[in-house]
């Protein structure tokens, strides 16, 4: 932060390697940054800002690595492999409509093999031996060369998520080359507008205690969240303000021209041609952002939010008990791909949150013996007794159940229900 920042020379004399790490910090801030920034920062009560940002910037790179890196795979095999070309190109041709279905359908076949062969590291190869040479050639610079944990791929990622950055890197800047837009391996802060559609997946929790037509019920939807936010009151007086003029333009128009510079290129030259940019139109646009309404709702916001977490844990309590007399089961599970248009669906923030509350929440991973021969994610009712995980009295989704045991559970008082 020194560096970036009008600082006191005073203080204790520095070390050795600190004044090599900040001499070679200061050329790279001389050589590329110096002419971006248009204001000279103050150095006074950022002396640990960079710690937190340092925190922050690790765990978007890794959320993004944990959550894309399969995505960006199959993305380099269909530019490498050209599949839209080829799916025109059979479009194009003067054949039966089931017949270009068939080759299509033919197509994705192989490129699945190739994804799976460079993914899962076959040895041999399934994939048509016409693609062998080219997975052989790609798979050292998309994978990283080392003995993957539990022999799998998508296990490793989430253990290791640092390591395959450069082959996200690579992957990228191929496609880049070849003129196309590519994702951003390096996150920006941004916010996305998420629209619900589907009032099927407009609840975030639903909780039953049972599967009886005379059940008890408590349910927390994204409306529910919504209103008691007032989250949309809130967004639509901010995006009021931003229709604001600034310099003769109004501020969504400034933010909008911002769309001419692609914010994701490799390429670092580009990238600094952005950065000047966006610092331009911070300097600015703020002050229209400074006001005090927008820290004002911020906080508004975040309070609300507090409130309606205690106010779900309350009828949560006052429908299906306390946590003293609930257990909540819930399967060890993670989300690999958001739908579109769709809020995501919680699982650890919820877990959280009854876990703040003082319930017992055994997970998919820890499941009493009676749930190994069931799927995760099954809903059970459980029940508790001072707290602590008795048995599983009722299952609720009862597609993979025996049929002697969900009789047998039928016939057995139940307590709670969840997630």
């Amino acid at each position: 932060m020194k560096v970036l920042c009008d600082a006191s020379p005073s203080g204790r004399p520095l070390k050795a390697e600190t004044i090599r790490v900040k001499e070679e910090l200061t050329r790279f801030y001389t050589e590329h940054y110096e002419l971006i920034i248009l204001d000279t920062l103050n150095y006074r009560h950022l002396n640990t800002v960079l710690d937190y940002m340092a925190i922050d910037g690790i765990t978007m790179h890794e959320n993004n690595i944990k959550h894309h890196y399969c995505q960006y795979v199959e993305r380099f095999v269909n530019m490498s492999l050209q599949k839209r070309e080829r799916i025109e190109a059979t479009k194009a041709t003067e054949v039966s409509a089931e017949q270009k279905k068939a080759q299509t359908n033919l197509l994705c076949r192989e490129l699945r093999k190739v994804k799976n062969d460079i993914l899962s590291v076959n040895d041999p190869n399934t994939s048509d031996p016409q693609y062998h040479k080219w997975v052989n050639e790609q798979r050292p610079q998309v994978m990283p060369q080392l003995v993957l944990r539990g022999n799998s791929v998508f296990y490793d990622i989430p253990c290791t998520p640092q390591g395959y950055l450069t082959d996200m890197v690579y992957m990228m800047e191929v496609i880049e080359t070849a003129g196309n837009a590519i994702s951003s391996v390096f996150p920006l802060r941004t916010e996305k507008k998420l629209v619900g559609i589907d009032s099927n997946m407009g609840d975030r929790l639903y909780c039953v205690n049972s599967d009886q037509r005379e059940q008890t019920m408590s349910s927390y939807s994204q409306d529910t969240r919504r209103k008691e936010t007032n989250f949309k009151k809130y967004r639509d007086l901010l995006q009021s303000m931003s229709r604001d003029v600034v310099d003769g333009r109004r501020a969504i128009e400034w933010e909008a021209g911002m769309s001419a510079y692609n914010s994701n290129t490799l390429n670092f030259e580009a990238f600094k041609v952005y950065l000047q940019h966006k610092y331009a139109q911070n300097m600015r646009l703020a002050p229209l952002y400074n006001k005090y309404l927008f820290r004002k709702l911020r906080l508004s916001r975040y309070s609300r939010w507090q409130i309606t977490e205690v106010r779900l844990r309350k009828r949560f309590e006052l429908l299906l008990g306390s946590s003293e007399q609930a257990v909540v089961y819930t399967g060890d599970w993670e989300q690999k791909q958001n739908r579109k248009l769709k809020d995501p669906v919680n699982g650890k923030g919820f877990r959280t949150l009854f876990l703040t509350a003082g319930c017992q929440m055994p997970l998919g991973s820890s499941a009493p013996p009676v749930m190994e021969n069931y799927t995760l994610g099954d809903v059970l009712i459980c029940k508790a007794n001072r707290g602590k995980l008795l048995e599983v009295m009722h299952l609720v989704d009862t597609l993979h159940a025996d049929v002697n045991y969900r009789n047998q559970v039928r016939s057995l008082p139940f307590r709670l229900c969840l997630l």
